[in-house]
């Protein structure tokens, strides 16, 4: 089974194997590339492998090639089926895949083209015999930061981390990108790269992930996904309108919460939420549910996976791989 990234190209409607250095990037300056990560879970019993939730991905990519003015190649339902395609020649046990959509060349240069250009990642992730959708992947992320189109993002280690599959976080001095300014909506390359430096800069603090204000002061997101935490028994999340973004795996975490009869609401967080929380967690679309035990060396709760947080990672993995009643429509099948 593969286990490196394997890159595919569009050309013509049929898909193309790259080796890379046939990827014609996009421009620096056009600075509007945008794309969409999602995963795929093997059942470990039936050997069955499936992307989780791609419909939805397709439609929020789709969502910002128009935001961005791009015309997409084909239909959402065709580029499933490529990516699905593309999963299968990779031949990968598990892998993470990255799509993305750009214009070989910005919109007012001559002969300048809104078509865009789809590129097509699948990069195998390490399986451990107790592995479950609420884990990370065993390498430091999947793609490393999402800022990470040219290889030039750092590869954060999480060695220090206490508990396992757990994150420390840092609540960073870069702010979010104003909803005015760019669209949440919108998942660009460009508007990414805060995040790179973000992750960096908790990194230099030892910690393993990083927590992004928004121009008010209130929370938005981290760098590994939305933000979540847990009060008397209440889970509660940033909206929209704060700049947090509409992950998958944020609405499908408040979908499973909803199916254990958890309360769970949308509310403006302040960073001291996040300390007094019983408990909180980071909700990432390739890492799934990652539970936070630490806030600018501050003891999150008993500073280790809180029981909401632990039932969401366990309904999560039965979810992924095709082992939990009523949600099957998550699921394609890679055949």
């Amino acid at each position: 089974m593969a286990t490196e990234e394997t890159q595919f190209v569009l050309e013509g409607g049929k898909l193309a194997q790259s080796d890379g250095a046939q990827v014609r990037a996009p421009r620096q300056l056009d600075g509007l590339a945008v794309f969409e990560d999602m995963r795929c879970y093997r059942d470990p019993k039936a050997g069955t492998l499936y992307v989780f939730r791609l419909d939805d991905h397709m439609k929020r990519l789709v969502r910002s090639m128009n935001l961005a003015m791009m015309d997409a190649p084909c239909t959402a339902k065709k580029l499933s089926g490529l990516i699905l395609n593309a999963v299968k020649q990779s031949d990968c046990a598990e892998c993470c895949v990255r799509v993305t959509a750009y214009r070989v060349q910005p919109c007012d240069a001559p002969g300048g083209d809104p078509l865009a250009q789809i590129a097509i990642a699948c990069r195998g992730i390490g399986v451990s015999a107790d592995a479950d959708a609420g884990a990370q992947p065993d390498s430091d992320s999947a793609f490393g930061s999402v800022s990470d189109a040219d290889n030039d993002a750092p590869s954060i280690s999480r060695s220090s981390m206490q508990g396992e599959h757990a994150a420390q976080a840092f609540i960073s001095s870069w702010r979010t990108i104003p909803v005015d300014s760019l669209p949440s909506a919108m998942r660009c390359v460009a508007a990414s790269s805060v995040f790179a430096l973000a992750q960096q800069e908790a990194a230099a603090f030892g910690a393993s992930e990083a927590v992004l204000l928004n121009a008010e002061g209130l929370v938005c997101q981290s760098t590994c996904g939305n933000v979540f935490v847990v009060r008397d028994g209440v889970l509660s999340t940033p909206p929209a309108s704060s700049g947090a973004y509409d992950g998958v795996m944020r609405d499908t975490a408040l979908n499973l919460a909803m199916d254990l009869d958890v309360p769970a609401i949308e509310e403006q967080l302040t960073r001291t939420d996040l300390r007094i929380a019983d408990e909180a967690f980071l909700a990432d679309d390739v890492r799934g549910i990652v539970p936070l035990i630490c806030v600018d060396g501050h003891q999150v709760g008993k500073g280790k996976p809180g029981p909401i947080t632990e039932a969401l990672q366990k309904h999560l993995a039965k979810a992924t791989t095709g082992n939990l009643d009523g949600y099957s429509n998550w699921l394609t099948e890679v055949k």
